[in-house]
């Protein structure tokens, strides 16, 4: 069954696709924070495709802030606030996210804390469970035994050349991590600077913490980032800290503060607002 919506995806989109991730969304208030994709490994060019099996949930893209700043200075004009878009995703749909809107949006899928009564019959459905299924086009490679990477992530190009995956160096484990956290923050994306190089790391290791502890990743403006570390640190979620503490990125892209956790997602939520929101429902279901 999957085999033909990937043979229906491509003929929508018209390149092929190689790679799917399969999620259930087991009620309303199941969630997916805002964030960008990452784009180390996805072939460029391509498009990412959602197709939703179930209840009907929206979508909601959100213009990232660095996405404002630089459309305020491309035309000299105030853009009033961050634009939303709400996209609803009914049973058998399909949404195509193309690289360049992965890279100015933040896209996610708010928890729904409306009672039963104030949603849609088509909301209601398959008992509000909804699978989602979400196809790309990947071009970084693996041997089967996992010792070797290749492609346009990994910093060997070609299967001949394959290098060794490296796993649990520290300082190579935190220049991926940092590339991912400029990703999702910025939107005048330098790829080929940022992720050109390519990185042979595969697991991050003991030594980062990776995968155990989240990640903050700091924008640069102090009482932003000591108003979050403070709203953590109350919360007893320990972090490693990352990313811009010296502001470094400049004014005109300083990225937004970005708390990345530790979930299967590895869901990161942006913006000192959106954490302090996510800390809380975190909090509620424990």
């Amino acid at each position: 069954m999957v085999a033909e919506m990937k043979q229906k995806v491509e003929g929508i989109v018209g390149h092929e696709m190689n790679h799917v991730l399969i999620q259930l969304y087991r009620g309303a208030e199941d969630f997916i924070s805002e964030h960008s994709d990452k784009t180390l490994d996805i072939v460029r060019g391509s498009s990412i495709v959602n197709v939703s099996l179930g209840a009907q949930r929206v979508m909601r893209l959100r213009m990232k802030k660095s996405a404002v700043v630089a459309s305020e200075n491309e035309a000299g004009t105030t853009v009033s606030g961050r634009k939303t878009q709400l996209v609803p995703m009914p049973h058998g749909s399909v949404f195509v996210l193309g690289l360049k809107t992965n890279e100015a949006w933040l896209h996610g899928i708010n928890a729904d804390k409306r009672l039963p009564i104030e949603r849609t019959e088509d909301e209601k459905a398959f008992g509000g469970q909804r699978i989602s299924l979400t196809f790309r086009r990947i071009g970084t490679f693996l041997s089967a035994d996992e010792r070797y990477i290749w492609g346009q992530g990994a910093c060997s190009k070609t299967k001949e050349g394959a290098g060794k995956v490296v796993n649990g160096d520290e300082e190579k484990s935190k220049e991926v991590i940092n590339a991912f956290g400029w990703e999702n923050q910025m939107a005048v994306f330098d790829w080929e600077k940022v992720y050109g190089g390519g990185f042979d790391v595969l697991h991050f290791g003991k030594l980062t913490g990776y995968g155990r502890i989240p990640l903050l990743f700091l924008s640069g403006e102090e009482e932003v980032d000591g108003k979050v570390r403070r709203m953590l640190e109350r919360a007893g979620i320990e972090v490693i800290v990352t990313g811009v503490e010296d502001g470094s990125a400049g004014d005109d892209y300083r990225p937004a503060v970005c708390f990345q956790d530790v979930d299967t997602y590895r869901t990161q939520v942006v913006g000192i607002g959106n954490i302090e929101r996510y800390i809380r429902e975190k909090a509620s279901k424990h």
